[in-house]
C-alpha cells in the first residue's frame, strides 16, 4: 500500500513538472518563407542604332522593247549599312519605326539577248519602315513593312548608261534577342518590289526588279 501511494505521488510530481516546464518555454516564431526576388523583364522601349550584313538576291523583269523583246534575268550579291529605330511597348506588344540604308553590288545581265548585253547593277537600296512585335521577355518576334527605295545602273555593251532611283515597298519579319541591357541581335527577312524604270539608248529598254534579302543585324539600344 504504501509503495502504491509512493509511485502514485511521483508520477503526479512528474507530470506537473512536465507542465511547468512545457509552460515556461519560448513560443517558437513562425516560419516565413520568402518569396524568391521577381524577374526583371526586358524593356524594348527607347531609341537604336545599328548595322546589317546580308545577301540579296532578285529578278528583273527586264524588256527590250525597240529591240529583242523580255530577257529577264536575276541579279544577287551582298548588302551591308546601318538602321535607326525607335520602338515603344505595351504589355507584350512592341511598336516602332526604323529607317535603314544599304550598299549593294547586286548585279546581272541579259546575256547577249538580241545582239547587245543589258546589264542592271543595284548600286544602294534602302526604306522607311512599321514594326509590329510580340515580346517574351528579351525575344521579340515581328513583321515590318513600308517605303522601299533603289538606286540602279543600266549600262549596255553598246555604251549606253542610265542611273534612277526607284521608289516600290518592302514586308517581311525576323527575331531579335537583347543580349544585354544594350546589345540587340536580330535575323531579318523582307521581299522588297523596287517598281520600274525607262530608259532610251541604242534600244528602249525597262527594267521592274524585286529582290529578297536576308540581313545579320546588331544594334544598340540607348
Amino acid at each position: 500500500m504504501k509503495r502504491t501511494i509512493l509511485l502514485s505521488a511521483v508520477a503526479a510530481w512528474a507530470l506537473g513538472a512536465g507542465a511547468a516546464f512545457a509552460a515556461d518555454m519560448p513560443a517558437r516564431a513562425p516560419v516565413v518563407t520568402k518569396a524568391p526576388p521577381a524577374i526583371a523583364l526586358f524593356n524594348w522601349s527607347g531609341f537604336y542604332v545599328g548595322g546589317q550584313l546580308g545577301y540579296l538576291w532578285g529578278d528583273n523583269d527586264f524588256v527590250n522593247i525597240t529591240g529583242a523583246g523580255p530577257a529577264p534575268f536575276d541579279v544577287d550579291g551582298v548588302l551591308a549599312g546601318g538602321h535607326v529605330g525607335a520602338n515603344f511597348q505595351n504589355g507584350t506588344w512592341v511598336y516602332g519605326v526604323e529607317a535603314d540604308a544599304n550598299w549593294s553590288n547586286a548585279d546581272g545581265d541579259d546575256g547577249g539577248a538580241g545582239g547587245i548585253v543589258d546589264a542592271l547593277r543595284l548600286r544602294a537600296e534602302g526604306s522607311v519602315r512599321a514594326r509590329l512585335g510580340v515580346a517574351n521577355n528579351n525575344v521579340l518576334y515581328y513583321v515590318t513593312g513600308g517605303w522601299a527605295w533603289a538606286n540602279v545602273r543600266h549600262t549596255d555593251s553598246a555604251g549606253f548608261a542610265l542611273t534612277d532611283t526607284l521608289n516600290g515597298w518592302t514586308a517581311g519579319g525576323g527575331v531579335a534577342v537583347a543580349a544585354t541591357p544594350n546589345w540587340i541581335w536580330a535575323l531579318e527577312y523582307r521581299y522588297s518590289d523596287y517598281g520600274s524604270v525607262t530608259g532610251t539608248g541604242f534600244n528602249t529598254v525597262r527594267h521592274d526588279l524585286n529582290s529578297h534579302q536576308i540581313t545579320a543585324r546588331a544594334s544598340w539600344k540607348m
